[in-house]
């Protein structure tokens, strides 16, 4: 199990907006903006896997830093809500 054993760097940055790379299996669970991820069930709760198309340069939304090639990162989804009559997008993280 991804919770048995957890390295202490696997807990470094999971509340950081900066990208982290974990490696390409990672044995924990993944925080916001750390990688290599395949499915929403490697990440957190209340987090998603971020699956870039080819090598996106935009990355993962509210992450920042370097994109290593190939790698996915886990991210909050931005929530959309309609407010005042129009259509307002408010992004919560």
């Amino acid at each position: 199990s991804k919770l048995s054993a957890v390295p202490s760097r696997c807990n470094s940055g999971g509340g950081s907006e900066t990208l982290v790379d974990l490696g390409w299996n990672p044995p924990c669970i993944l925080g916001h903006c750390q990688g290599d991820c395949n499915n929403d069930s490697d990440c957190a709760p209340g987090l998603a896997c971020y699956h870039r198309a080819g090598d996106d340069a935009a990355g993962p939304p509210g992450c920042s830093g370097t994109l290593y090639t190939g790698m996915d990162y886990c991210y909050v989804i931005p929530s959309c809500t309609a407010g005042g009559g129009s259509d307002t997008l408010y992004f919560y993280f």
